[in-house]
């Protein structure tokens, strides 16, 4: 999420949306829908949300897509079409495979690394948090 403040330009909507429980089409749209508060209407949810992204610069992150890999590349192609201002960050063990994806790599954290970020997060949330024993 970090990557998010720093790239974020004036007036660019950022939204976070894990697509874990999405197993359709309609799932990755209505999954997108709820991280923004959009309602949909009935008839053709994936456009109605490219129309939005088209009237309001966005970035959208997607985080796990495997289980709708095959389908979600097309949608993404769909709102990108639509909106030329849309920016996505899509987390992923697996390659869309569509003209518009950059692919990086990221090295896995190291346990040093994966504590500090479990703690900072941890504070985030409750600045009473600590490191115990107990939550380790």
């Amino acid at each position: 999420m970090e990557i998010i403040h720093k790239i974020r330009k004036e007036k660019e909507e950022a939204y976070f949306c894990d697509l874990t429980e999405a197993k359709t089409d309609l799932g990755v749209a209505l999954f997108v829908a709820k991280a923004m508060n959009i309602r949909l209407r009935n008839q053709d949810p994936i456009g109605q949300l490219g129309e939005y992204f088209s009237k309001q610069k966005t970035i959208l992150v997607l985080e796990n897509l495997e289980q709708v890999i095959q389908s979600v590349g097309k949608i993404i192609q769909r709102w990108m079409k639509q909106a030329n201002t849309l920016r996505i960050i899509a987390t992923s063990r697996v390659r869309l495979h569509i003209k518009e994806e950059r692919s990086f790599p990221i090295q896995p954290l190291s346990t040093l690394e994966a504590i500090e970020l479990f703690v900072k997060r941890g504070q985030q949330a409750n600045s009473f948090f600590q490191l115990t024993k107990e939550n380790r």
